[in-house]
Order: structure tokens, then C-alpha cells, then sequence
């Protein structure tokens, strides 16, 4: 299916006080956000009966890089997808977070620093995350589209689980706060094309992503292509506007 042209604006939603968090929670660094006008807003249906809304954001933080959301939200769920992606990989990690709620059901909950292995920072950070929140991390193997990328210290909980959704959210904002905190005590790195190892990362992640078959439902296979590489995972600091369908 096609789905209509993106609104001009955001629409106010329940996925997106997720946005603002990390958005405040930059500011709280030090650095200044300014939306840009990538973002939209469009319609989709996950059935004859169920009525989407998705919100795309994107937040350029000169200094640091850019914050992209993706929310997605109807009577029945709440989606959320946040990630941060530095300018320079090597001065800052990628902040990785994506949850999914029915209700007060948590389905998915996913909230990571990655591509920090040359940052000691972020590695101590990292350890003090796991300590904190070790009943949320993942005891076996990763998935194989996993292994590249993931930490052992990630909140990792792909499955319906019986955790209360106020443990997940505490564990987002605690993580989201320890990755503030790295940017606060880091210097601007200097403007760059995507580094090799991001654009990688991107192109990797915009491979295997597990939302491709629920967005393709939604809004079809087609848009989500372009949606995927053009918006979500585009390139530092990203070009050019999401071309509206229908």
C-alpha cells in the first residue's frame, strides 16, 4: 500500500516524550539541537482495522552529530527507535535504543553504546551500566546480525517479557544519562563525512534491521526501502527530504 504524504509537522504522540528526553538530555550537555526539516509525519495500517502514526525526527547537535527518532504509535502499541550518531566515532559512541510496547507489556527493549571500543570512557561507562542493570542483560549468544555491533553490557530483551515497563524506561534514562555524560566531558570533535566504520555501521543496521517487515505492512516495501537508507540511517549530516508518497 502507499500511504498518504507526509504531514509538515510532528504529530503530538506517546513515543515522542522519548525524543525530548534525549533532546533535553544533550542540551543538559551543553549542546544546542535544532529539528530539522527532514522530519515529518505520515499515516499507515498495520491491518484493515489498525491505523499507524509515524513520527520521524531529526536533531542536529553541531559539536556532537545527530539525534534520529523514529516513533510508531496506534491503539494497540508503542514503538520507539532513537539513535545518536556521532560525527566522530572515536570521540563519541553510537547511543542505540529501540523498545516496543503493548500497554504495559514490554515486547522488545534494546538500549546500547556502540561503536565505543576505542573510548575508554564509554567502556568504563559501560561497566557501570551493567552493574546497575545486569537482570536486563542478554545471557546467551546474540543473533548473528547482532554480533558485530552489540556490547555485553546492552539492555537486551527480545522477547515478551514479564519485567515491569518502569524497569525498562529507568534503564533507557539511566543509560541515556551516563551517554550525556560522555558528550558533557568530550570535546567537539571536528565536522566529518560518515567515517568509514559508521557508514558501515549504518549500511549494516539498514540491512538487517527487524522493523523492515512491520514498516513494509504498514506503509509499504517501497517506501520503507527509501525511508531506511534515505532518512533513518542516511548519512552525516544527512541531505536532501524523505520524498513524500501518494
Amino acid at each position: 500500500m502507499t500511504p498518504p504524504a507526509p504531514a509538515p509537522a510532528l504529530r503530538p504522540r506517546a513515543s515522542l516524550r522519548y525524543l525530548l528526553r534525549a533532546w533535553d538530555a544533550l542540551e543538559g550537555a551543553g549542546l544546542r539541537g535544532e529539528l530539522s526539516p527532514r522530519s515529518f509525519s505520515t499515516l499507515g495500517s498495520a491491518s484493515a482495522s489498525t491505523t499507524v502514526a509515524l513520527n520521524f525526527a531529526e536533531v542536529s547537535f553541531p559539536g556532537f552529530g545527530v539525534l534520529r527518532f523514529t516513533g510508531i504509535d496506534s491503539a494497540r502499541i508503542e514503538i520507539f527507535s532513537l539513535l545518536a550518531f556521532p560525527d566522530d566515532p572515536e570521540a563519541h559512541p553510537v547511543f542505540a535504543s529501540e523498545y516496543v510496547f503493548m500497554g504495559s507489556v514490554v515486547r522488545a527493549a534494546v538500549v546500547d553504546f556502540q561503536l565505543g571500543a576505542r573510548c575508554p570512557a564509554a567502556r568504563a561507562a559501560l561497566a557501570r551500566l551493567a552493574s546497575r542493570h545486569a537482570r536486563l542483560l542478554h545471557d546467551g549468544e546474540y543473533p548473528e546480525w547482532c554480533r558485530p555491533h552489540f556490547t555485553r553490557s546492552a539492555v537486551f530483551q527480545l522477547r515478551e517479557t514479564a519485567l515491569e515497563r518502569r524497569v525498562l524506561e529507568h534503564a533507557f534514562d539511566d543509560y541515556l544519562g551516563e551517554f550525556a555524560g560522555l558528550v558533557a566531558r568530550t570535546g567537539a570533535p571536528a565536522p566529518v563525512e560518515d567515517a568509514a566504520e559508521l557508514a558501515d555501521y549504518k549500511a549494516h543496521h539498514c540491512r538487517h534491521t527487524p522493523g523492515r517487515p512491520f514498516l513494509s505492512r504498514c506503509f509499504g516495501a517501497d517506501w520503507t526501502e527509501d525511508f531506511l537508507a534515505g532518512a533513518m540511517y542516511a548519512p552525516q549530516p544527512g541531505a536532501g527530504v524523505l520524498a513524500a508518497t501518494g
